[in-house]
């Protein structure tokens, strides 16, 4: 038998770690100072933005001392500073989100800017004069001024919701969307492109980097494995924005030869709000497969569906909690169901060529253990030396046949057209039915004004077969016979603590666990039933049908390899200024 074959890999991958971050936001001068006495350690990766700028009278003259809040219009959680002796004002660690910034001093009109937009890791300058008049007069600030990122080194495009809700998307794949960019190149298998196809979506190269030499977060969490594939796919119901960063980008992104996906899950506000969608794709929509025409067969049933919900809002508990301007949480969950057509060639033995008679094959067999010096007549090429003696009537005698083998070629179906030996004669077909599930929760907690936390947990388990087109026990496919389980965990916890207006400290903690189990269809069949010897079957790790390859060469697959659960503690202390 002559087919394909695709290598298949098992495993488990997990990885955790805690992280700490501080973050100083302070003048040039001092922060070179620090520098000198700050240890040298990883920072942690962050998704989190910020505003600052100068507060001026009409004459240009600095204002000290005045009070500055922002605040965030969807879930009303707000921050206060004041503006130094230099007239500046610093909003850290902020999450991505719509603000709006208030100013206030004595002798001047209360001045409001709404509509501020901050981005995934965009820190933004915004400069803001106050008139001269009553406290208890505002002053609202709606021409378009522009905002300039300049304390930032992180360049990128970010994709917020309305992007990633509105553009088209086959697979519902945030991070495929990154061909937006112009310098992305997606080199993966088109097909493979939903929320459970980690290695072909992570098939990409940026700005000229490594194929799948990327790196990802989610929630300022790393869900990269140790081949660079994303262990886990956020459901664009679940995914606030994603900035995708090339070429330069802050220091603090490392662990990576391409660029960075930057993902931020979605939050509650203090306005319930969900979302619900549905769509599907039948059989009677569709054409047959150019394959299964050419060989008359029918059209496979090969339907799909995709469906998800989300919902969010406030933590109410009637008569007991009201997490208005508070506690918020978000839930999301999207799942599909899939069949599509399969179909391989094969070059099977005939009947009398499985009892060892070639006598009506287009080829001759040779005896191998007869042999005579090579002559004139023979036109042996140059090198060799001897030839072999062809079986009498081109039939090998039937002690001659390995019972293991004969055992092994019982189970193949017989072919299903003549012609020349070696030629397909066989065409196989299966219908493959994928389905996968995934879940996402987070929630958001203000403890104080100056403290707050956040926690996401995601899940997934999907089921891909490789597909049988053969159709008997030990299988057979261009995609490898095979049953593909996973069930993903990802988990980031995040705490923020201002510890005065120029310094926040972030402690976040993640943990990833990617089990990668491929289960041959044969799982359980034991090859003592074809005539191995029990010392061999014993020593196998696992029962499958034995895979043999007319080449020459055997490999062992469907091994299923769980290492133990690592995970690591990495304080890391950053600076920016």
């Amino acid at each position: 038998m002559r087919r394909n074959k695709t290598p298949l890999v098992s495993g488990s991958q997990s990885s955790g770690g805690l992280f700490v971050e501080i973050r100083f936001i302070v003048r040039l001068g001092v922060a070179a100072a620090f520098g000198l006495f700050l240890p040298v350690s990883v920072p942690a990766q962050s998704y989190l933005g910020g505003l600052s700028g100068l507060i001026k009278d009409p004459g240009g003259a600095v204002i000290v001392n005045a009070k500055v809040t922002f605040t965030n219009q969807t879930t009303s959680v707000s921050r206060s500073t004041t503006s130094n002796a230099q007239g500046e004002y610093v909003f850290a660690q902020m999450d991505p989100a719509t603000y709006t910034l208030t100013v206030e001093a004595p002798g001047f009109s209360k001045v409001e800017r709404s509509g501020i937009v901050i981005a995934t890791q965009q820190y933004v300058t915004l400069d803001l004069t106050m008139a001269v008049g009553e406290v208890s007069s505002t002053v609202q600030v709606t021409a378009e001024i522009p905002l300039i990122e300049s304390a930032n080194a992180s360049n990128g495009q970010v994709l917020d919701t309305q992007k990633l809700t509105d553009l088209p998307n086959l697979g519902r794949n945030p991070f495929l969307l990154s061909k937006l960019s112009s310098n992305i190149v997606t080199v993966g298998d088109p097909r493979f492109n939903r929320f459970q196809d980690q290695s072909g979506s992570s098939a990409i190269s940026i700005a000229g980097g490594p194929v799948r030499g990327n790196n990802y977060l989610i929630d300022g969490i790393p869900i990269t494995d140790s081949i660079n594939r994303a262990v886990i796919i956020p459901s664009i119901e679940a995914t606030q924005e994603m900035k995708l960063q090339t070429g330069t980008y802050d220091a603090t992104m490392g662990r990576t030869g391409g660029g960075v996906f930057n993902t931020l899950l979605k939050s509650g506000t203090n306005e319930a709000h969900g979302s619900l969608f549905g769509y599907t794709r039948q059989t009677d929509w569709l054409a047959n497969n150019f394959f299964y025409n050419a060989n008359g067969r029918a059209r496979p049933d090969t339907p799909f569906y995709t469906w998800g919900a989300s919902f969010g809002g406030p933590v109410v508990v009637p008569k007991l909690y009201d997490g208005h301007n508070r506690t918020f949480f978000w839930v999301a969950t999207e799942s599909y169901r899939q069949k599509s057509p399969l179909s391989d060639l094969y070059a099977l033995p005939t009947a009398l060529e499985r009892a060892g008679d070639y006598s009506r094959s287009s080829v001759t067999v040779f005896d191998p253990l007869t042999s005579r010096p090579c002559t004139a007549a023979d036109g042996c090429p140059t090198g060799v030396s001897v030839v072999r003696q062809p079986f009498a009537g081109n039939a090998i005698p039937a002690n001659r046949i390995n019972s293991v083998g004969a055992a092994v070629l019982s189970y193949f179906p017989l072919p299903a057209s003549s012609g020349k030996t070696d030629s397909f004669n066989f065409t196989g077909t299966d219908t493959l039915s994928d389905r996968a599930d995934e879940y996402t929760a987070k929630m958001d907690q203000t403890i104080t004004q100056r403290w707050r936390v956040t926690g996401s947990y995601m899940h997934y388990k999907s089921r891909e077969p490789g597909g049988n087109t053969l159709g008997t026990l030990p299988g057979g496919s261009s995609n490898g016979p095979y049953l593909l389980y996973r069930k993903v965990d990802a988990t980031a916890v995040n705490s923020f603590v201002t510890l005065n207006p120029t310094t926040v400290l972030t402690v976040r903690y993640g943990f990833n666990r990617f089990p990668n189990f491929t289960q041959g269809i044969s799982y359980g069949f034991s090859p003592a039933g074809l005539g191995f010897p029990s010392s061999y079957v014993g020593a196998i790790q696992a029962q499958y049908f034995p895979e043999i390859d007319l080449s020459a060469t055997r490999s062992a697959r469907f091994r299923r390899v769980l290492p133990p659960t690592p995970r690591r503690i990495s304080p890391a202390v950053s600076q920016s200024t």
